[in-house]
């Protein structure tokens, strides 16, 4: 009996260690892709903030390094990196209000700042100074150009044209809305 029990005990220390030895290595590989992928990250962001082509250009890159960004694991990290190469995207907006090559350099500065910091496993940090007065001039653009477009809106929505395409598609919503409730109860033969 005694030799079940020793069989049984070592069989369940055996099988948690596998399980354990597992999860170690696993975690291991996730960090290993992480420092990879934050490396290859900051790479293309060195060459982002350097880019001396058309705004078109910088925009596209920036474009495909979003893309790689919303990889990043850390959520706060990848909010912020992400939030940085929207702003360059943006950045023609300010055209007229600061240098365009300055915003760049600001705001992917800041994305290369925040990767810096995670690789060393610190806390994000405080944005700087010239990163938060772009950001005031972005979003005070960004609020005139609203203010440009409200007479148009308005416009557009007491077209009566507008009005009647709109009131179409409300009708054609809910005649898909009843097709898909008769869908739903009808019995469907495999």
């Amino acid at each position: 009996m005694m030799e079940l029990v020793v069989a049984v005990v070592a069989g369940a220390v055996g099988y948690l260690g596998h399980v354990g030895q597992e999860r170690f290595t696993h975690k291991q590989q996730q960090k290993t892709d992480d420092v990879a992928q934050t490396k290859a990250l900051h790479a293309e962001l060195l060459s982002l903030r350097d880019w001396e082509g058309t705004w078109h250009e910088a925009g596209e890159l920036a474009r495909k390094l979003e893309g790689q960004a919303v990889l990043l694991r850390d959520a706060k990290l990848r909010q912020r990196v992400v939030d940085d190469l929207g702003y360059v995207q943006d950045a023609p907006l300010m055209v007229g209000r600061t240098k365009p090559r300055h915003n760049q350099k600001v705001w992917t500065q800041d994305a290369l700042d925040c990767l810096a910091a995670a690789a060393r496993g610190d806390s994000l940090p405080e944005p700087r100074r010239e990163y938060n007065t772009q950001l005031f001039y972005l979003e005070k653009t960004a609020k005139n150009i609203a203010a440009g477009l409200e007479p148009f809106a308005k416009a557009m929505s007491t077209d009566p044209e507008i009005a009647a395409i709109a009131q179409e598609r409300r009708v054609w919503e809910e005649q898909r809305r009843d097709r898909k409730g008769w869908r739903r109860t009808l019995i469907r033969r495999r």
